[in-house]
């Protein structure tokens, strides 16, 4: 009798474990899910105005960024700036924008980049898909408050773990990409020394809106059959079913990086109905394929571990 109770007692024990470490992963996923929620209302808010390039908005996106976001977590071993750069767009005004990036100050490692634009569209712009309302606030919660919110979270998560890390990872968001990739031209040509050594570039570009399961791997350096099957079985991990494809690279800040010789994969989720309208909204992402999309993003740098 007494052998029996212990053996249900250590029954009970192991579920009860099993239990309270379920419990901690679905409280941790339900949290980086409010994460995400709470990254991308704040940039797609109608307070923000679009981001738009050269703004007060952009300028308001950017200090809820460096301030309220990065500012709560990064010490003193890394570095927070921006870079102001100009160009002109298609009815030849001249935009000041800025590019946000936070970077180690020791440089001995090896580096990953983690990249996203942070600019969207004014009201009114040219690239609008809008007819009738193209004159209303455009969100751009998915174009690229998502892409925004992905690299944010996995750079926090790394940091906050990265006492064995191997590499070290620069952050970089862009703006003036609406008007042609500027931020990300800048960037390339203003900051060679680190060309040498970045391990790779990722880039995310509208990631929210994940449909079948699928992601899209939509630039890469080049075709390699062994990187294309690892890519794909850590996605399979979790739940991911990655489209391998090279139709995208001109319409990425990847290009910039591509053309000056760096490696680079960028990720999609694609293009969709919402894309450059006023319905491109928070309630509209799909924040269960996010989180997986950023298990996946973590579980890729794990391998550098």
């Amino acid at each position: 009798m007494k052998l029996l109770t212990c053996f249900f007692c250590l029954i009970f024990l192991i579920h009860l474990s099993q239990a309270q470490t379920l419990d901690k992963d679905t409280l941790t996923k339900n949290e980086t899910i409010k994460s995400f929620q709470s990254i991308i209302q704040t940039l797609a808010h109608d307070s923000m105005g679009g981001r738009y390039a050269g703004s007060p908005y952009e300028d308001k996106a950017r200090h809820f960024i460096i301030h309220y976001y990065l500012g709560s977590f990064l010490k003193d071993d890394y570095i927070i700036s921006t870079d102001t750069f100009t160009y002109c767009c298609r009815n030849n005004d001249s935009i000041t924008a800025h590019n946000i990036f936070a970077i180690p100050k020791q440089g001995n490692k090896k580096h990953f980049i983690l990249a996203a634009h942070y600019d969207h569209l004014p009201p009114g712009s040219s690239f609008s898909k809008e007819i009738w309302n193209k004159n209303y606030i455009h969100p751009g919660a998915d174009d690229n408050a998502s892409g925004v919110a992905l690299a944010l979270l996995v750079f926090k998560n790394w940091y906050l773990h990265k006492n064995n890390s191997n590499f070290n990872i620069i952050l970089i968001l862009f703006s003036g990409h609406e008007e042609g990739l500027f931020g990300s031209k800048y960037w390339t040509e203003n900051h060679s020394a680190f060309s040498h050594s970045v391990i790779l570039m990722l880039n995310f570009d509208m990631i929210g809106h994940m449909s079948e399961e699928t992601c899209i791997l939509s630039a890469r350096t080049e075709n390699n059959n062994v990187q294309d099957t690892i890519l794909t079985n850590l996605a399979k991990q979790t739940g991911i079913r990655l489209v391998l494809s090279t139709d995208n690279i001109q319409n990425t800040d990847a290009r910039s990086f591509l053309s000056f010789g760096y490696p680079v994969f960028s990720f999609t989720t694609g293009i969709h109905n919402d894309y450059h309208r006023i319905t491109d909204t928070p309630e509209k992402i799909n924040y269960s394929g996010l989180l997986r999309i950023y298990n996946f993003i973590n579980n890729v740098l794990k391998i550098y571990f």
